[in-house]
């Protein structure tokens, strides 16, 4: 084979590459899905699709049940001191407890963007966990660290790692 010879074989493979290539480009349609079925493989991998004037009345709601539940703890603490005079200290531990669990749960809102090493520091700059690798070591262990959803999670001290990791990939 000489040199000519070569460069012609070449140049025939690129021309026929060519062709192909134009016949895939203009005449064979690419597969699609739909947005049924797209929503069907998101749901079976646990993961959920909210617009955004969703997730933002989803948030509203979180707040608005917030609310009540402070204004009851708010009426608990009144109503023990006008008991006290007929129980004494048992009220008394119960508001103590309320207010420490207070002290020690967080109210975490996962927003788009975050991501579990973002959670793990914001968790232990927070208290609510020890060590921010131990957790993400967990979620990648686990195969968690992709199912994390986004929204407000309640989370407490007492908490552990795979009671956390539970609480935010549901």
């Amino acid at each position: 084979m000489n040199k000519r010879s070569i460069q012609s074989f070449a140049g025939g493979i690129i021309f026929a590459t060519t062709i192909i290539a134009g016949y895939h480009y203009f005449f064979e349609k690419q597969p699609t899905i739909q947005l049924e079925e797209a929503m069907k493989i998101i749901e079976e991998h646990g993961m959920t699709i909210e617009k955004t004037k969703q997730h933002e009345a989803t948030k509203k709601s979180i707040e608005e049940k917030k609310t009540p539940t402070e204004t009851e703890s708010t009426n608990k603490k009144e109503e023990p001191n006008e008991a006290s005079n007929t129980e004494g200290n048992e009220e008394k531990p119960t508001a103590d407890k309320k207010e420490e669990e207070k002290a020690s749960s967080l109210t975490l809102t996962i927003e788009p963007g975050m991501n579990p090493e973002t959670i793990a520091s914001l968790l232990e700059k927070q208290g609510i966990i020890q060590d921010k690798n131990a957790f993400t070591d967990y979620l990648e262990k686990n195969n968690l660290s992709t199912k994390v959803q986004l929204g407000e999670y309640v989370l407490t001290k007492n908490m552990s790692i795979s009671q956390i990791a539970k609480t935010i990939t549901n």
